[in-house]
């Protein structure tokens, strides 16, 4: 029997450009799982540290949401650094969760959900010049005539709300929103369930009391 060495595993393994076959390999054995582990917290680093440069303190939180994303929206699609040909992204002033929805949607240029779209690149930086205190970064097309924005606040760095708009009445209402609720959001390929979550959450700050704005 063939035994192959690890340098020529890890050249293999290395790759497999889909975080699911990665962690496939993780359940094989002992020798697979150390050097998978090591191919994803490279294919990690190249992205948030090497070419993001984001901050290492959070090394576990930028991972979790990169690979989330990436699960998420793009079939567990890996960005490959070497075919990344924009350096501007890694100089836009906004926090780490916006910059990697940006940057995988400038890298694979698809549209990642039929329901769910990321604002493009271009689009963002026009968005970010403007004179207004959010500005989207996700649109979700909800039922006829529903529209549901994700917003970051300009000013307030890791404050995110969300404005869902009927185009029939010209009527919006914005709701807080964190980056775990985004991200269940994003997990959702129901539309009519993705509709359902969005109203709940109105609904139940409604209930609550909180403040809907229009």
């Amino acid at each position: 029997m063939l035994l192959l060495s690890n340098d020529i595993l890890e050249t293999i393994i290395l790759k497999l450009h889909r975080f699911n076959y990665l962690y496939n390999l993780l359940l094989t054995n002992k020798k697979y799982k150390i050097i998978s582990n090591y191919i994803i917290n490279k294919h990690c680093n190249n992205i948030l540290y090497t070419y993001l440069n984001l901050n290492k303190d959070k090394n576990k939180y930028n991972k979790e949401n990169y690979i989330l994303i990436s699960r998420y929206l793009y079939n567990y699609k890996i960005i490959n650094l070497k075919k990344i040909n924009n350096n501007i992204i890694p100089n836009i002033n906004i926090n780490s969760f916006v910059l990697q929805l940006i940057l995988y949607n400038y890298y694979f240029d698809i549209k990642c959900n039929i329901h769910i779209h990321i604002i493009n690149f271009n689009t963002f930086l026009i968005y970010m010049k403007k004179n207004i205190l959010y500005y989207p970064f996700i649109i979700i097309y909800l039922q006829i005539g529903y529209i549901a924005y994700i917003e970051i606040s300009k000013n307030l760095f890791d404050i995110y709300r969300i404005k869902l708009s009927n185009n029939t009445n010209n009527i919006s209402l914005y709701q807080c929103i964190t980056e775990k609720e985004i991200l269940e959001l994003l997990n959702e390929k129901n539309k009519l369930l993705l509709f359902n979550k969005i109203l709940k959450k109105f609904y139940m700050s409604y209930l609550c009391n909180d403040k809907i704005l229009y």
